[in-house]
């Protein structure tokens, strides 16, 4: 082997990358950053962990915006800067810049001299040139898996498994928020509570006003039979319980009752298959597996109470969650999505999790655009965090860790 023709390939592919515009490399390091459970050294010494690398800021003022990070045996919640050296902080004038005080974490590729680290951020971390030679290797895989025209549409298995990753960052990031949000001895009003923010987040969508006009239909209508209060036999009152009782066998049933045939019960209007599995898709399954979590928690805690300090043996483990994932993978798509077959012309449709995967792989390449200032202030403080939770995959982590200290 010529090892020197070797180093020279691995040296011309990292000058590439470095040579990248700055969004990219954003993408990149926020991608390495992602690892909530990866141990991280500052330049001081300090040891931490990245809880959530915060809300890509496409904007003015740091490159990620509320940044939750595990260090000195505290949760800390601040801005980040990404910069290729140290260097180019003094380059880009950032000292003089209010935004950019109190900065709680500097990313960089390269420190070369380590001595004004401290005035900058309060933790500076350094991303190894081979991390990230690795993650563009990965990206350039992902990227030319999803969009290469001459891949097959009999389902390709590393094209799914790479959809199947980011549909779980899609699902998982909308039940963390659901988790946020969640009244477990009322899982009724959450459940309310989330499909009001969807119609906020969609409403001004020229595409989605009909589909907007059902979804507000078949939220009068939960709410409506809920209201009664009766014992009538109701399938999200079932679907809630079996999940609370650890009953996977009747949540697996109530999940394709509401999906394949009726979202409330027998005597309640009849909704579309369309608006069942979106329905299903965006708030049931989220809301569903954050009550999975909050049972297998309140179990462990229960135990720790009666059983003095919590043991991992003892634990009794919520299996609904596990059973609404294999439910998600299963759920053939009701229909194909247009946008995605004129992006995507060769992947198949066929499941739901392709769509969402696609859909999730998109919202992370594309840079999120800016609302104006005059839109920002007509919404409400919750209308924006709950938009911003769903539109940044990592962002709603960051409320979670906050919300925990």
């Amino acid at each position: 082997m010529n090892t020197s023709l070797s180093t020279s390939n691995n040296y011309s592919n990292v000058s590439q990358i470095l040579a990248l515009p700055e969004h990219e490399l954003q993408r990149l390091v926020r991608g390495i950053c992602a690892d909530s459970a990866r141990v991280w050294h500052s330049t001081n010494g300090v040891s931490m962990q990245i809880l959530s690398i915060g809300e890509w800021n496409h904007a003015s003022g740091p490159d990620f915006l509320d940044v939750a990070v595990f260090a000195e045996g505290r949760v800390h919640v601040g801005n980040a800067e990404f910069h290729r050296s140290l260097r180019d902080w003094h380059t880009h004038n950032h000292a003089q810049n209010p935004d950019f005080a109190g900065l709680l974490l500097h990313i960089v590729l390269r420190a070369n001299n380590q001595a004004d680290t401290e005035s900058i951020a309060r933790y500076t971390l350094v991303v190894s040139e081979e991390e990230l030679q690795a993650a563009w290797e990965q990206s350039f895989k992902e990227i030319h898996l999803l969009s290469h025209t001459e891949i097959s549409k009999t389902a390709h298995p590393e094209t799914n498994a790479t959809l199947r990753d980011w549909a779980t960052r899609r699902i998982l990031r909308k039940a963390h928020y659901a988790e946020s949000v969640l009244n477990p001895y009322k899982p009724h009003e959450t459940l309310l509570c989330l499909i009001d923010e969807f119609l906020q987040r969609n409403q001004h969508k020229q595409r989605r006003p009909r589909g907007v006009a059902q979804m507000l239909a078949l939220r009068t209508d939960i709410a409506e039979v809920f209201a009664k209060n009766t014992e009538e036999d109701n399938n999200l009152k079932r679907f809630f319980a079996s999940i609370e009782e650890g009953l996977n066998g009747t949540t697996r049933d109530c999940a394709q009752t509401i999906v394949n045939k009726n979202t409330l019960n027998v005597n309640a209007p009849a909704h579309g298959k369309a608006l069942r599995q979106e329905f299903f898709l965006n708030i049931l399954l989220p809301l569903g597996i954050a009550l999975a979590w909050h049972s297998e928690k309140h179990s462990e805690q229960h135990l720790e109470k009666h059983s003095g300090k919590y043991s991992g043996k003892y634990s009794v483990p919520n299996y609904c969650a596990e059973t609404l994932w294999e439910e998600f993978f299963a759920l053939r798509s009701h229909s194909r999505y247009a946008a995605l077959q004129r992006r995507f012309p060769s992947i198949d449709q066929e499941y739901a999790f392709v769509q969402q995967g696609l859909l999730e792989y998109l919202a992370e390449l594309r840079p999120h655009s800016s609302p104006t200032q005059a839109h920002i202030s007509q919404k409400t403080s919750s209308e924006l965090r709950a938009e911003a939770a769903h539109a940044h995959a990592e962002y709603v982590l960051t409320l979670y860790a906050a919300h925990k200290q």
